[in-house]
This record gives C-alpha cells, sequence and structure tokens, in this order.
C-alpha cells in the first residue's frame, strides 16, 4: 500500500480486471483516478454481449404547457411507445409494438426501416436515443460511454470533480466539456457498487439543461458474472421556461441471448427499396 492509503485506511479487493479501494472512515467513495474509473466501466460493458426485451416510453410532447408534466408523473402521458428491441455487436433491432407495425434494423453502418408496404435504408443511425434503453446510461452519442470518456481522458478534458449518492447510492462525479457545443458541460454520476454504471447524466448549455436518471437491475449469468442493465428511467429538456419529459420503463430483458435470427430479414432479393442518403430505389440485392 502506499502511505496516502495506509493514512486513509483502505483495504484492496481484487476483481477481474478492476481494483477497488473500500474506505475504513466511512468517506462517502475514497478517492480514484479517471484511468481506474474507465476500467470499471469497460469492465462492465464487456460481461454484455448481446440482449433482448420490451421497452415502454411514456412522453409528454409539449413544451411550456403547465400540468401536463404533473400528468406524465401521475401515469397520465399524452403518448405512450412499446417497442421490442434487441443487440448484438454493431446490430440493433427495434420494432415498434404499438401504434406503428415499423421494423428498423441497423448493422452499424446502414439502417433499414421495414414499413407495412415499403422499406428505407439510410447510413445515419437517426432512431430517437431515447429510445434505445443503452442510450440512457451505457453510451453517449452512440459511443460505449467507456470509449467517450477515453477520448476525452487522451485530451485532457475528462475529471473527476467528487462523489455525490443519487437514490441512496454514492457515485463518483466525472464532468467533460460537450465536444459537440462549445458552451456545454457533461456530467456523469458513475456508482461502482452497481457494476460501474452510470446512474444520472446532466447536459448543460447557454440554450438547455438536459438530466437523465437511470435505475439498474442486475443479471446473474453462469459462473458468477453479474450484468447490469437499465430497469427504468426518466429525463427532462429544459429551455427556458419551457420543458419536456420522458420516462421510459424496461420489460423481459433477456441478457446474452442468441438474437442473430433478428438482424436477417426475409425479404425477397428483388424488393425494391428507397435509399434516403442517394435518392434512389434500389433491390434490397443491391443495397447489399
Amino acid at each position: 500500500m502506499t502511505g496516502w492509503q495506509k493514512s486513509q485506511g483502505f483495504c484492496l479487493f481484487l476483481a477481474p480486471l478492476l481494483i477497488i479501494w473500500v474506505s475504513a472512515e466511512g468517506t462517502l467513495l475514497p478517492q480514484i483516478d479517471t484511468g481506474l474509473l474507465i476500467t470499471g466501466l469497460e469492465h462492465s460493458e464487456s460481461l454484455l454481449k448481446s440482449g433482448t426485451g420490451k421497452i415502454k416510453i411514456y412522453g409528454s410532447d409539449y413544451f411550456g404547457k403547465k400540468g401536463k408534466e404533473e400528468n406524465i408523473r401521475r401515469g397520465k402521458s399524452s403518448s405512450i411507445i412499446e417497442l421490442q428491441f434487441a443487440f448484438g455487436d454493431e446490430h440493433s433491432y427495434y420494432k415498434y409494438i404499438s401504434p406503428m407495425n415499423v421494423e428498423i434494423i441497423y448493422d452499424g453502418k446502414i439502417q433499414l426501416t421495414i414499413f407495412r408496404k415499403r422499406i428505407t435504408a439510410r447510413s445515419e443511425f437517426n432512431l430517437p436515443p431515447f429510445e434505445d434503453p443503452r442510450d440512457w446510461g451505457m453510451r453517449y452519442k452512440r459511443q460505449k460511454l467507456s470509449d467517450f470518456l477515453l477520448t476525452q481522458k487522451k485530451r485532457g478534458k475528462l475529471r473527476i470533480i467528487g462523489t455525490e449518492k443519487i437514490d441512496g447510492i454514492p457515485c463518483y462525479v466525472a464532468e467533460v466539456p460537450d465536444p459537440s457545443l462549445q458552451d456545454a458541460v457533461l456530467k456523469f454520476w458513475i456508482a461502482p457498487k452497481e457494476g460501474f454504471r452510470c446512474l444520472q447524466i446532466l447536459r448543460i448549455s447557454n440554450s438547455e439543461e438536459i438530466l437523465r436518471r437511470i435505475k439498474w437491475r442486475r443479471y446473474q449469468l453462469g459462473e458468477g458474472k453479474i450484468v447490469w442493465f437499465p430497469k427504468s428511467g426518466w429525463v427532462i429538456l429544459k429551455r427556458g421556461r419551457e420543458s419536456y419529459r420522458n420516462e421510459m420503463e424496461v420489460m423481459d430483458f433477456q441478457p446474452n441471448v442468441d438474437v442473430t435470427s433478428l438482424f436477417d430479414p426475409q425479404i425477397p432479393p428483388d424488393t425494391k427499396v428507397w435509399n434516403v442518403d442517394l435518392r434512389r430505389w434500389f433491390t434490397f440485392k443491391e443495397l447489399g
């Protein structure tokens, strides 16, 4: 142990790929560096290979109308979206259960949207981020959270600014400038006791504030491994006096199951597909 560790009364516990310090003096969380924080994130992410389940999204669909946000909290949402989701490697699959019969398949490069009578394709993945439960705390801007923070660390932008409790759970608070907007700051609340999962994300700029809160559920795998996946959450976007709220609930999630059949749609090769990016028709075979 270093002199600092001895003076603070810390004990070392070994876990796969991780060293976690536990304080003997009752402090909220011990000191940690950004490299160990990212290692914790990477370890949790590596255990989850694939998954499938259902999701409900409750949206207020409004700006600045008083009273509707309270209705959302009481379950009187102005819109409810249900969908089935699945993921494996870079592939993602979504099927809207209600009110639209739409399937969306993404292979890391091309997004295929299958409507009842037509199919469209585009290279940009434009599914709203609140409709992918992984984007509620496992990823940021379609990147793994560990990759995003590692990039910011290499640029000298990542800082750990303290510790706080979220829903009674101790978290490290990491801060970076938002690379997509000059005046914006991002903060991430990361809980080592919940598999280094992110419990809260705050994005503040001169024009708006976005607060995202995530609750997690643990899933026991074989060989004593535990994975964490979002259970529920909410996000509030504020612009001046206006606000917008979404809530999410994940149901029937199954981790690390075979979902490859969902990424192989049974579409005849001569089916016409409209390419949104190139603005012309292709056959499904030509699209590849």
